[in-house]
C-alpha cells in the first residue's frame, strides 16, 4: 500500500468516476485501475463497486476512505511543517443546503478567521441533503450542513451513526415566506396559504416533488402545487427571480435583516406551514481537524446571534 493509491481512492470518491479521477490527476485511466485493483488484492476487500455511470464505494471502501483521508491529512500536515516554504495553504471543503444565513456565517467565519493575505483554498457547494451527506461520507467534504423535517430526526440519526458522521444541530423553524416589499400579500403579516394561489412560487429545483414540499411545510391534504411555478437550482437565481418576477415569493428559512433590506424584501409567517425544519452540522466522526472545529464552533454561536436579532426586531 502506497500514499499514491490513498490518494488515487480518495479522489476516485470524490469524483465518483476513474475516468474523472485520471484527468483531476492527470494519469492515464488503466494505471489509476490497476493501482486500485492491486490495492483491493493486497487488503483482501472492495473499495470500490463499478456501475454504468461510474464507481461507488462499498461498505468497506467507506471505512477504508476515513483511514486513508486521516492519513493523507496527517501526511500533507507534516510536509507543511517541515518544508521550506512553510506558508500554508487554507484548505477546506464545505458541503450545504442552500441557505443565505449559511453562507453569511460562512463568510463571517472567515473574515474572524482566515488572515486576508492568507493563501486560501475553500470549496463551497450548495446541494441536496442526501448529496451533503454523501459528500461528507465519502471524505469529499470535510464539514456539511443539512435541513431535514424534525419529524425525520431520528431517522437520520440512525443514517448518520451508520456512516461514522457526527451531528450538531444548528437551529429548528417553521419556513417562512419572503417577498418584495411592495408585494401585494406584504398588509399580512401572517400569510393565509389561500391566498398564494394567484402569485408565482420560486421552488429549489431539489423541492419539484409535491411530497418533498408538503414533508418540509405541511403534510395536510390541502397543500397543493400551485398554478405559477418556477424551478431553480441556485441561490443566486432564486434572489434574481425574486427581484424580477412580479408578485413572486418563496419558502424560506431564516434571513439576517440587512440582507432583506440589501434586496428590498420583506420576510413573512405563515401559519399554514406546520412543519418545523432543522438544520444540522455533520461531519465525519474521526475529522478532529481544527479548522473543522473553529467552524462548528463559529456557526454555532453566529445561528445563536441571529436568532436573537431575529426575535428582537419581530418584538
Amino acid at each position: 500500500m502506497t500514499l499514491q493509491q490513498l490518494q488515487y481512492v480518495l479522489t476516485i470518491a470524490q469524483e465518483g468516476s476513474i475516468t474523472k479521477a485520471a484527468h483531476v490527476l492527470y494519469k492515464s485511466q488503466p494505471n489509476i485501475s490497476n493501482a486500485i485493483h492491486e490495492l483491493e488484492e493486497e487488503l483482501q476487500i472492495q473499495i470500490f463497486k463499478r456501475t454504468p455511470n461510474g464507481v461507488l464505494l462499498t461498505p468497506e471502501g467507506e471505512e477504508f476512505l476515513i483511514q486513508a483521508d486521516a492519513i493523507i491529512e496527517q501526511v500533507n500536515s507534516l510536509k507543511k511543517k517541515y518544508s521550506p516554504d512553510n506558508s500554508e495553504t487554507f484548505r477546506f471543503r464545505i458541503s450545504i443546503s442552500r441557505s443565505s444565513y449559511i453562507v453569511r456565517g460562512i463568510s463571517e467565519w472567515l473574515n474572524h478567521t482566515v488572515d486576508s493575505g492568507a493563501p486560501l483554498d475553500l470549496h463551497i457547494l450548495e446541494t441536496n441533503t442526501n448529496r451533503v451527506i454523501e459528500n461528507v461520507s465519502s471524505g469529499h467534504a470535510d464539514l456539511g450542513i443539512i435541513r431535514i423535517p424534525s419529524e425525520q430526526s431520528d431517522s437520520y440519526k440512525t443514517l448518520l451513526k451508520s456512516k461514522n458522521i457526527s451531528m450538531q444541530i444548528l437551529m429548528e423553524f417553521p419556513l417562512r415566506i419572503v417577498f418584495k416589499k411592495d408585494h401585494p400579500l406584504s398588509r399580512y403579516q401572517d400569510i393565509p396559504y389561500e391566498k398564494l394561489e394567484p402569485y408565482t412560487e420560486i421552488i429549489h429545483g431539489d423541492d419539484r416533488v409535491l411530497a418533498i414540499q408538503k414533508s418540509q411545510i405541511n403534510p395536510g391534504p390541502d397543500m397543493k402545487h400551485k398554478k405559477r411555478k418556477i424551478y431553480v437550482y441556485d441561490r443566486g437565481s432564486q434572489i434574481n427571480l425574486l427581484e424580477n418576477i412580479k408578485d413572486s415569493y418563496m419558502w424560506v428559512s431564516p434571513i439576517p435583516l440587512d440582507m432583506l433590506n440589501d434586496y428590498d424584501m420583506v420576510l413573512k409567517d405563515c401559519s399554514f406551514a406546520t412543519i418545523k425544519n432543522q438544520d444540522i452540522l455533520i461531519y465525519r466522526s474521526s475529522q478532529n481537524h481544527a479548522l473543522v472545529k473553529e467552524c462548528r464552533e463559529y456557526l454555532t454561536k453566529y445561528v445563536k446571534e441571529l436568532l436573537k436579532s431575529i426575535e428582537t426586531r419581530e418584538k
